[in-house]
């Protein structure tokens, strides 16, 4: 795999992954957490380099309280993992990881789960602005549509944060519903949508409400902050130029699919969250998307958030082949 010989050559032992992850963590040096003091003391020692704050005495390893917290996996192949992850063309999956980098497959598994969960706390915290496209699609299409079928279906909403200079900003978001997945969205769940994943002053959002899956949209609404809404209709023979963002989800979905070869609804929001990455960071030099990775996987979690991470105790939830 060219991906791996690139990262290798790179990175050729544990002490470049270590400065790597220092310079990563660090970009202006030690800053303490406790105390906020910028002098320590590098103990070497140890496999994972231990920096003793000169100030308050706490001892911070490189990966202490981020997804790679207490890890028994070096740290080489922690950073393999995300190289992949950001800088593959087509991502890997536990399988192909666990060959890759010689664990098994429940360690591989749960190293891409916190990478995913790590993107997915980072791109929460990247709200949209400006101005925005939004649709209601289906994840998980069905084409025989029997009752059982249709419960299947997963209704998301992909949203593009539109830039001038062509540096779009996408998200896909899961919608918790107890009606059909094909229903058209609700003002609450527009509201929903926008109060979650936009800025307060964001300017306008332009959502599809009359739901017609892999079809042009005949009329879209204005959704303000404040809750106002303005109908507007679009020529038909203008809706699908207008509107690429079916094309986008489809995409991201078929990625899914022939990477993963079937995934359960437990994760689903990770993987999507992942398949939002590949979009946004993906479209410059591969080492920007795998130094991007490596800020998110480094970001320091709450306690809880450390736990969520590495809950994932069922490696074998892709039970539910994905129709893309």
């Amino acid at each position: 795999m060219e991906a791996v010989e690139r990262f290798y050559e790179a990175y050729p032992d544990e002490h470049s992954c270590n400065e790597t992850v220092e310079g990563a963590r660090w970009h202006g040096g030690f800053l303490c957490p406790k105390c906020g003091g910028k002098s320590a003391i590098r103990i070497a020692t140890r496999r994972i380099p231990l920096y003793e704050c000169r100030s308050c005495g706490v001892q911070v390893s490189l990966t202490s309280g981020t997804i790679m917290h207490k890890s028994r996996t070096p740290l080489r192949k922690w950073l393999l993992a995300i190289y992949l992850v950001s800088c593959h063309a087509e991502s890997v999956n536990a399988v192909q990881l666990s060959e890759l980098i010689q664990v098994t497959y429940k360690t591989a598994w749960r190293m891409l789960h916190a990478i995913r969960f790590s993107i997915s706390l980072a791109d929460q915290n990247r709200l949209l602005s400006g101005h925005v496209d939004a649709k209601l699609e289906l994840f998980r299409k069905q084409d025989i549509l029997t009752d059982t079928r249709l419960k299947k279906e997963q209704s998301v909403i992909i949203a593009c944060e539109r830039e001038s200079l062509g540096a779009d900003y996408y998200k896909i978001k899961c919608i918790h519903r107890q009606r059909g997945a094909r229903t058209r969205l609700s003002d609450s769940e527009e509201l929903s949508f926008v109060s979650n994943h936009c800025l307060p002053n964001q300017m306008m959002m332009q959502m599809n409400p009359r739901f017609q899956p892999y079809r042009k949209p005949e009329y879209v609404s204005s959704v303000c902050p404040e809750g106002n809404k303005i109908w507007t209709h679009i020529p038909f023979e203008d809706a699908d130029a207008r509107y690429p963002l079916t094309k986008i989800a489809a995409g991201v979905f078929r990625w899914i699919n022939n990477t993963f070869h079937g995934i359960g609804m437990k994760y689903a929001q990770h993987y999507l969250d992942e398949g939002c990455f590949r979009l946004n960071f993906q479209t410059g030099k591969p080492e920007d998307a795998f130094k991007r990775l490596l800020s998110f996987a480094l970001e320091p979690l709450s306690t809880e958030g450390t736990a969520v991470s590495m809950q994932a105790t069922s490696p074998y939830d892709d039970q539910l082949k994905i129709a893309s």
